[in-house]
C-alpha cells in the first residue's frame, strides 16, 4: 500500500502490482492461523467475529478512504494508500501484542 501512495509516476504504481498481489494469499493464511488458535467448538464464532469485521470494514472503509483522498488531493493524492499502510500496520502491531507469549506468573511483568 506504502508503495501504491508514494508511487511518483504510474511505472512506480505499476512496480507495486506483483507485491500487492500476494495480498490474494494472506486472507487465507490469516484464517489458518487464527483456526489453529481456537478449539473445535468456536470454530463459528471466530467465523462470526472475522464475518463482522468485515462487514464493519465494508461500511467504514468507503467513507474513510473517499473522504482522504478528497481532503488531501491537492497535497498528497497517495493519501488512502498511505492511510491503508498505516492501518495493516497498526494492526500488525495489535496482532503482535494479542499473541505474544505471557510471562510466566511467577515473574512480573
Amino acid at each position: 500500500m506504502a508503495i501504491y501512495g508514494l508511487a511518483p509516476s504510474g511505472a512506480w504504481f505499476l512496480a507495486g502490482v506483483p507485491v500487492m498481489a500476494l495480498w490474494g494469499i494472506s486472507g487465507p493464511a490469516a484464517m489458518d492461523m487464527m483456526s489453529r488458535r481456537v478449539s473445535a467448538s468456536e470454530q463459528g464464532q471466530l467465523q462470526g467475529a472475522n464475518s463482522s469485521v468485515r462487514s464493519l470494514a465494508g461500511l467504514l472503509g468507503p467513507g474513510l478512504f473517499t473522504g482522504a483522498f478528497a481532503w488531501l488531493l491537492g497535497w498528497l493524492p497517495g493519501a488512502p494508500f498511505l492511510l491503508a499502510a498505516a492501518l495493516l500496520v497498526a494492526a500488525g502491531a495489535v496482532s503482535w501484542l494479542v499473541t505474544a507469549p505471557s510471562p510466566p506468573a511467577d515473574q512480573p511483568r
